[in-house]
Parts: C-alpha cells; sequence; structure tokens
C-alpha cells in the first residue's frame, strides 16, 4: 500500500468514525476506476496525470454529482470526480497546467501544478484574485498526510496552513530532546510572526521514517550521526522551489536529504570549477547560503556518532580547512531557537544592533576561538 493511500484510508475511517454536518458523509463518495478507465477518460489532456492522481482516482472518483453540499472533504472542500475535474479544467480560462481536483466554489480550486509523471505540487487557485501559485504542499501525497494528522487531531480548520503542532509529532519518539526541543521552538516563532521574508514554516516538508533515511542513505561511505536521523525524522528540509521561504537558519535553506545527497555526490565526482580544493567524503551539506556563498556541512564517521560539528564551508575564501561553527547540530539548532525567540529576525528591527545582538547569542552556544576541522579529528 502507497502512503497516499494509507493516508487516504485514514481520512476515510476518521470521516466513518466522525460523521458530522461539518464533515463529508462517505457515503457520497464513489466507487474507484481502474487504471484503464482513468486512462481513456483523460486521454485529450495535454499532459499525463502524475501517478499519484491515478492512485487518488482508483482510490475513490470523488463526489457524486448533486451531492456536493455533504462532500467537504476538507476545509470545506469537494473532492471532485475525475469527470468534474476534467469539465472544470475544459471550461477555465487558466493556465493548462492546472489540474483541479478540489474546489470551494466556482472561484476557489485546488488545483496541481503539472510538473511530472510521478508526483506534482498542490496549490490553491483563487480566480479574480491574482491567481498566484503558491505551492501549499509539495505534493498529493503530503497533502494526504497533513489531513489525516489534522482530522485524527480533530482539527481541521488550518489546513490551508498548517500547524506548527503537526510536526511535532513526526517522530514515534525523539531521543535527542535537545535538538527537537529547539526546532520545535523555531516552528512556534514562526508560527506566531508571519512577517518574516526569509522562513515560512509551510515549506518544510514533512519528516522521514528511520527506514527511509537509512534506505535513502545506505550508499554514503560513511554513518549519519544520530542528531542528523533526528533532524531529518522531525521535517525533511524544504520544499523544491520553495528555497527562498525556507530559510529557516539565517540565510541558509534546509536542505531536503535527497537534495543533500545529490550536492554531496556532485561535489565528489565534479569537483569545483573554481578551485583544486577537494571535497572530503566525511563532509556532508545540510544547508545551503541562499546566495551560493557557502553551506553548513556535518561530519560522517565510520561508526554512527550521536553528535556532530558544523562546519562552515564559506567558498570564497576556501582552504580545505574548514571553521567548526558550532560543537554540533544540536547547540546550533539552540542559537537559532534563541535568536528567533528575541525577535532578532522581525523586518522592523534595527540590523546593526541586530547583528551585535545575534552574534552575543552565537557565541554562547560556540566554541570560542573556534577551531579549524582536520581530518585527523
Amino acid at each position: 500500500m502507497s502512503e497516499l493511500i494509507h493516508a487516504l484510508n485514514r481520512i476515510l475511517n476518521w470521516l466513518k468514525n466522525n460523521p458530522s454536518e461539518k464533515y463529508a458523509s462517505v457515503d457520497v463518495l464513489q466507487p474507484g476506476l481502474s487504471y484503464e478507465e482513468i486512462d481513456r477518460r483523460v486521454a485529450d489532456l495535454p499532459f499525463k496525470l502524475p501517478e499519484e492522481v491515478y492512485q487518488l482516482y482508483q482510490w475513490k472518483n470523488g463526489t457524486c454529482d448533486g451531492e456536493e453540499d455533504f462532500s467537504k472533504f476538507f476545509n470545506g472542500y469537494t473532492f471532485l470526480s475525475l469527470e468534474a475535474a476534467i469539465n472544470e479544467y475544459e471550461d477555465k480560462n487558466w493556465k493548462s497546467y492546472w489540474f483541479p481536483i478540489f474546489y470551494l466554489d466556482s472561484r476557489d480550486y485546488f488545483v496541481l501544478l503539472y510538473k511530472s509523471e510521478n508526483v506534482a505540487p498542490i496549490s490553491r487557485i483563487y480566480l479574480g484574485g491574482g491567481e498566484d501559485e503558491e505551492v501549499l504542499f509539495s505534493s498529493l501525497t503530503n497533502m494526504m498526510l497533513l489531513i489525516a494528522k489534522s482530522y485524527e487531531s480533530k482539527d481541521d480548520s488550518q489546513i490551508n496552513k498548517p500547524t506548527a503542532s503537526y510536526f511535532y509529532q513526526m517522530s514515534s519518539s525523539h531521543q535527542m530532546t535537545e535538538l527537537t526541543n529547539a526546532l520545535d521552538r523555531i516552528l512556534i516563532y514562526l508560527e506566531k510572526y508571519e512577517n518574516l521574508n526569509h522562513a515560512c514554516f509551510e515549506s518544510l516538508q514533512l519528516g522521514l521514517s528511520y527506514e527511509e533515511i537509512i534506505e535513502k542513505t545506505k550508499h554514503l561511505p560513511f554513518c549519519l550521526p544520530r542528531e542528523v536521523v533526528e533532524l531529518y525524522r522531525w521535517g525533511n528540509g524544504t520544499w523544491e522551489e520553495e528555497e527562498a521561504y525556507g530559510r529557516f537558519f539565517n540565510n541558509y535553506t534546509f536542505l531536503s536529504l535527497e537534495l543533500a545527497l545529490e550536492i554531496y555526490y556532485s561535489y565528489l565526482n565534479d569537483g569545483f570549477n573554481w578551485s583544486e580544493t577537494k571535497w572530503n567524503t566525511q563532509w556532508f551539506p545540510i544547508m545551503e547560503d541562499m546566495d551560493e556563498y557557502g553551506v553548513f556541512a556535518i561530519v560522517l564517521n565510520q561508526q554512527q556518532t550521536d553528535t556532530t560539528p558544523v562546519l562552515d564551508i564559506f567558498w570564497e575564501d576556501f582552504d580545505g580547512e574548514p571553521d567548526i561553527i558550532y560543537p554540533s547540530l544540536s547547540k546550533m539548532i539552540q542559537a537559532e531557537a534563541e535568536i528567533y525567540e528575541a525577535g532578532y529576525y522581525l523586518l522592523n528591527k534595527n540590523r546593526e544592533l541586530d547583528y551585535e545582538a545575534v552574534r552575543y547569542i552565537r557565541h554562547k552556544y560556540q566554541e570560542i576561538p573556534m577551531k579549524v576541522w582536520r581530518e585527523e579529528d
């Protein structure tokens, strides 16, 4: 069973067990279609629907015609049947790669933005309101996971804007509460204050399971530290194309594990065009400067360690021996949590004063003077 179908079944079970006029009646959902039937009905579309959408309509074919008032699948939005979705697609004067799946009324839709035949990001489109393509979910699977979790916590009022409490529960257990508590503190702040131009917690992907992390990193020549495993169980970095809003740590974007692995192998295989310095196989990037000035990397080892130093690899004057900017990942996240809570990232602050105050906070968690990392360390 795919992760998407599992999430959909969780939603269905919750709706069955909690009948209410506020929520969808499971009786209005039509039986699913065969793969071949979906293929036949979408043959005239200018693109092939992603595999996720095939799975969705094999599960259920949306809402019975005329039953829309009883089909509030989430937040009042109706789950369109495939026929209704195709009709809406053909009737609306909108972009050719928008395909509607849920709608509130004739102007308010959740659509997929066709990107590939596997998954597609989901956007909310309000016709007549600028028609901005704000990506709310990186995939249909992630959207359904959030809705399932929201129903199970008996609060579906914030589906369009996921609550930070969702991410607090991503791991079944946190072995490193110092790290995850600090991460949660950052999310609490981001949920409270929305006038930050660099960080928006909706751009954070759902965390990975322990098994997923092990599977994705099985070809690494060294072990991921436990701190980094816990980090990716908590949240899987920033959605693709959401990097501008995923700068959770100053100007550094939190890399998804997939992108971190891609960058790691590209550095090993391709080297650097501007330098004779070789990338060390023990360095693993987890955050990247948005202006491409450098990365923060952690240290891999032959045996798994609990903690890892965080290395500051700044391209302009990089000599192959990076500074250890923090003695552990937990210390780095604790420093950032304190900086957020002190309000130094708010736009209305005096930047000159901010830098001094921020430096003071960071020094509390750093080892001053900083050490240089060398392979024998």
